[in-house]
């Protein structure tokens, strides 16, 4: 049936579906519409005379007709209401008061426009005297994007860095932009390229900062010159900014005076960029917080610091020789695998190692006595990039000191529990004969352990318990909308940074690590000492037989009493003392604590008193002892 035959009243009429295009018909009759049957000797093409223009003055008009639009076609996506808006002519003075006036063409090159100056400079025979005949003529667009990069100190297409000199490289060792020469933008270049070079240097000692050498005032050096850099370019921005704000708001003068109208100038490039800047950062936020947990395992490595700097892994305080068994037995592994658990390298090369010390330190770790015997060990840990923006040096140098801390704690959980060893000893003189050893080996006990406790409890685990509430929060929002998932302006990996040395700040806090909180340390050390002394005493006398109770034993006792009692004093004075400790932010708001990482669930709280339950519920030395 013929298409064209159709009976447009029968809607059930089922038309022929292999019946031939009409286009195909029409295309038989012509000789087809791809191949038409033109004679190509009408076309008058040129053979003789060169394709392509010699002068840029002809490459200027090649490109002009080439991009013009065919005649009798107009632009497609225009609305019919809608005209093309004429290309603006540049006009004299005489033309302006009378435009039958006809214009002379100028004999002076400084009026014309660039392509005849162009075409002067590439002239051979150097009209000029500027020897620009061999320079390369750039694109302005690309260059200006290019110098621009390279004051920031990047590369881009036409400057590349080159590690090997240090310095930027141009692709081009002549070049310039139409309508310029190349000796004026070669002025133009070296301050950019100055710029560009200090920026880099920067850069590099920033980044050397934060990864060789690590040290606290290093780090500070470092975070210093990164604020002023973010300084001066904020700067930069207002002042390039600024010509194009005065041209976009009429009569700037005018609205500073009504202050109480509208916003200073100083204050446009904010209020105009901010609604930008806030978009671009909310979707920056999402992408990499998402990037940090999922392709780069974030996650993973907090945990990682909990296990082992924090002894949250049993398994890992008890052996040396299980570390990385205690930390794969955690991951989804076959049990046919477990051959090659050592074989498998712990996220950022986690291993022992020796610290650095001074003679001083080094010879209390040679006294098998001292508080100090196992200060030479520490953990290395290397985050790999990017997470280092998150698990920073400085916040690795204080899960380090927390470390050193919880190490001598389990050597003294150790110590009091091995003291009732040596008063069942076969031989020992202290069984049954000597109360007052058996009051020291009590009261030592409880006192270790209330304090380990009171460490673990309070200042590790309920802290780390709210820093896993909020990477819960974290990871919650990106998997209930993983498309649209985005963070809040002040939701970035910087405030993630900022919450995460919170929390080791808090820790450090609770385990009288803070350097307000030395003195107390310090009496806690001396505590520790005169048991690992009593410990050494107690030791020794069980491999005697016989014999009156120990005087020795007896002047140990007596300092540990006193020194508890004084102990307990400053932990109440603490305890009373207003203004110990943080105080919750709430009500008082700023941009660091609000949204999501809000800093008010990690105040320094003071705890102490939850201490003093664990050491003296009963009074006991305020009792006994006369301080």
């Amino acid at each position: 049936m013929d298409y064209n035959d159709r009976d447009l009243g029968q809607p059930f009429t089922i038309p022929d579906l292999w019946a031939p295009s009409q286009v195909h018909s029409r295309e038989s009759q012509t000789g087809g519409i791809l191949f038409s049957q033109h004679h190509f000797d009408d076309l008058n093409i040129p053979t003789s005379e060169p394709l392509l223009p010699k002068t840029p003055a002809q490459q200027n008009d090649l490109l002009h007709v080439a991009t013009e639009e065919p005649t009798g076609y107009g632009d497609i996506w225009l609305l019919p209401e809608e005209t093309p808006l004429e290309e603006a002519n540049f006009k004299s003075w005489d033309v302006f008061v009378n435009e039958s006036v006809q214009e002379r063409q100028t004999p002076y090159i400084t009026e014309l426009d660039r392509a005849t100056f162009d075409a002067a400079l590439v002239d051979k025979t150097d009209l000029l005297r500027v020897n620009n005949s061999q320079h390369v003529v750039v694109d302005s667009r690309t260059y200006t994007v290019s110098l621009l990069a390279l004051g920031l100190g990047r590369s881009s297409v036409i400057f590349a860095w080159n590690e090997e000199k240090q310095t930027f490289i141009s692709a081009f060792p002549e070049m310039r932009i139409s309508g310029f020469t190349g000796e004026s933008m070669d002025a133009l270049l070296t301050m950019f390229m100055d710029c560009g070079n200090i920026t880099k240097s920067l850069q590099r000692f920033i980044h050397q900062a934060y990864t060789e050498g690590v040290s606290p005032s290093r780090v500070a050096l470092a975070d210093t010159v990164t604020d002023s850099m973010k300084e001066i370019l904020l700067e930069v921005l207002a002042r390039v900014s600024r010509p194009w704000l005065n041209f976009c708001v009429p009569g700037s003068r005018q609205i500073g005076d009504q202050p109480s109208l509208s916003a200073p100038v100083s204050l446009l490039p904010l209020l105009s960029f901010n609604h930008i800047i806030s978009a671009q950062a909310r979707i920056v936020n999402g992408t990499c917080m998402r990037m940090f947990f999922k392709n780069h395992n974030l996650r993973e490595h907090l945990d990682l610091q909990h296990s082992f700097h924090l002894l949250g892994n049993g398994v890992f305080s008890t052996l040396m020789g299980l570390l990385a068994e205690s930390h794969i037995s955690r991951s989804n592994q076959s049990s046919s695998g477990g051959s090659t658990f050592l074989a498998q390298s712990l996220p950022g090369d986690l291993s022992f190692a020796v610290r650095d010390m001074s003679e001083d330190q080094i010879e209390k770790c040679m006294n098998p006595n001292s508080v100090e015997a196992l200060d030479f060990l520490r953990l290395s840990y290397k985050p790999p990039q990017p997470l280092d923006a998150v698990i920073t040096p400085v916040i690795l140098y204080k899960y380090d000191q927390i470390f050193k801390l919880l190490l001598r704690l389990i050597r003294m959980l150790y110590v009091v529990s091995a003291l009732f060893q040596h008063a069942t000893t076969r031989c020992s003189r202290l069984r049954g004969l000597d109360g007052m050893a058996q009051r020291f080996r009590i009261e030592a006990q409880q006192f270790v352990s209330s304090v380990c406790g009171y460490f673990f409890d309070t200042g590790i685990a309920a802290t780390w318990q709210v820093f896993q509430r909020k990477l819960d929060q974290v990871e919650e929002r990106f998997n209930t909308d993983n498309h649209n998932f985005s963070l809040g302006q002040d939701e970035g990996i910087d405030k993630l940074r900022d919450y995460h040395e919170k929390v080791v700040d808090r820790i450090m806090f609770v385990l009288l690590l803070r350097k307000r909180q030395q003195p107390v340390m310090k009496l806690l050390e001396e505590i520790f000492t005169l048991i690992l002394q009593f410990s050494e005493r107690s030791r020794q006398l069980g491999l005697e037989v016989g014999g009156a109770p120990d005087k020795q034993v007896g002047e140990l006792y007596a300092k540990f009493q006193r020194k508890v009692g004084v102990f307990i004093t400053v932990c109440k004075s603490l305890s009373e003392k207003a203004g110990y400790g943080e105080k919750t932010l709430a009500g008082k708001h700023t941009p660091t604590t609000l949204g999501l990482f809000n800093l008010d669930d990690l105040a320094e709280e003071n705890t102490i008193c939850q201490l003093l339950l664990r050491l003296e519920m009963n009074h006991y030395y305020g009792k006994t002892v006369n301080v």
